[in-house]
Formats: structure tokens, C-alpha cells, sequence
């Protein structure tokens, strides 16, 4: 299966070429803004890389959020516009399931997972797994020190994506680590994307809904 993933939610531009679980072309930069003048020139870049185009690939991966506002439109709007244009199935996944799973599994043992996504709001994105990656709870904006407070204590935890949490989950006596992982790598995202069902709706996953009004409420569209 030949997939081509990228995430454009946050703060980085991730894009991968993967070959039947095999990456064969990738690109990886801090992005903190031009998301949109960026990706593209950066997927074509990719796919030469790697030897192909696009009516040649088998689907498309793509983060739905929770990210930011703006580069998460982008990414959709570029995913949107492939499979109209060819006809490709598109998969949708999280920009904290990827974290998650960026996590070796050798470093999870015994650990529960949080990845956490900056919001550039005071409250970041988090979500809690367990070490073999199983969802304990939906995912949830909220401040550091409301969420140290709020997770039962329990196993260790080992934190994916923005670090920032970690003082206020020390300073309330939780033991947690910091993962390698900083940010969604597309990587990932392939190989999340190949085993999804390709008939799911890409729908963007808010958790500042409030935030989504007007024109660019029309981001939810499938």
C-alpha cells in the first residue's frame, strides 16, 4: 500500500511517503506559520522523492486536529482537494492518537501515555492512553494544573508532544517522564491511516468549538 500522510496541526510540517510500512521519502521542519504556502511545494517535494505521484498512490492520511486553527484547515483543505481531484480515499486520524503512538512501546511498558498538543491557548490538548495505546478517557482542553489535579494517580506517566505539562503534574505528585516525541510525525500517521476503514467522514476535531463560526464553520463539511 503506497500512503502519503501529513500534519500541518501544529507547530511543525510533517510529510511522509510510506511503501507497505516502509517510509520512503519524508520531510520534517518547525512551522509555526505559512502552513499554507508551505505544503504543497513540500508534498511534491516528498512524493519525488520518493519516485512518485500521486494517481499512483493507494490512499491519504491526514491529521483532523486537535490543533491549530489555522494550519489544521490547511492540511484538510489540501487532503480535501486530492481525493476530489483523484478520487483517493482519505483517512483521518488525531494529532494524539499519532503522539501516542510515537511512543516505543519498550518506554511504555507499565506507563500510561499522555500526549499533549499546545492549543496556543492556555489550556492544552491532552489525552490519556494506556501501554498498549487504548484511549482512557476522550480527549480534553484544560489547564496543566486543573488536569494534574483532575488524573487519578496511578501507573507512571510518560508525556508525548508539548512538555509544558510537566511541572504541574510533578508539583501534584504525579512521576512523569518526558517522551522523545515533540510533536505528530507523518510518519505515523501512515501507518495509522493504513489500517482505518476508508469509508469514515474527514470531519475536523475541534475542542474550542466556540472558535468555529461563520466561514470557517464550513471546515466540518465531510
Amino acid at each position: 500500500m503506497r500512503i502519503l500522510a501529513f500534519d500541518c496541526a501544529t507547530a511543525h510540517l510533517s510529510i511522509a511517503v510510506a511503501i507497505d510500512g516502509n517510509v520512503v521519502a519524508r520531510h520534517d521542519e518547525p512551522a509555526a506559520r505559512g502552513h499554507g504556502e508551505r505544503l504543497l511545494p513540500l508534498i511534491r517535494a516528498t512524493l519525488d522523492a520518493a519516485g512518485l505521484d500521486v494517481p499512483a498512490l493507494d490512499r491519504i492520511g491526514v491529521t483532523v486536529g486537535p490543533g491549530h486553527f489555522t494550519g489544521l484547515r490547511v492540511g484538510l483543505a489540501a487532503a480535501r482537494g486530492f481525493r476530489a481531484a483523484t478520487g483517493l480515499p482519505v483517512i483521518g486520524v488525531t494529532t494524539l492518537e499519532t503522539l501516542a503512538h510515537q511512543v516505543p512501546a519498550a518506554q511504555r511498558a507499565g506507563r500510561r501515555v499522555l500526549a499533549c498538543v499546545d492549543s496556543k491557548r492556555a489550556e492544552p490538548y491532552f489525552q490519556l492512553f494506556d501501554d498498549e495505546l487504548r484511549p482512557l478517557g476522550s480527549a480534553a482542553a484544560m489547564l496543566p494544573v486543573a488536569f494534574a489535579l483532575d488524573l487519578p494517580h496511578g501507573a507512571p506517566l510518560i508525556v508525548a508532544g508539548d512538555h509544558g505539562v510537566l511541572p504541574a503534574l510533578r508539583l501534584h505528585g504525579h512521576q512523569a517522564e518526558a517522551a522523545a516525541a515533540t510533536h505528530p510525525d507523518a510518519a505515523f500517521v501512515a501507518a495509522l491511516a493504513a489500517g482505518r476503514d476508508a469509508g469514515e467522514a474527514l470531519t475536523p476535531f475541534y475542542l474550542h468549538p466556540a472558535l468555529v463560526t461563520g466561514a470557517a464553520a464550513a471546515g466540518n463539511a465531510p
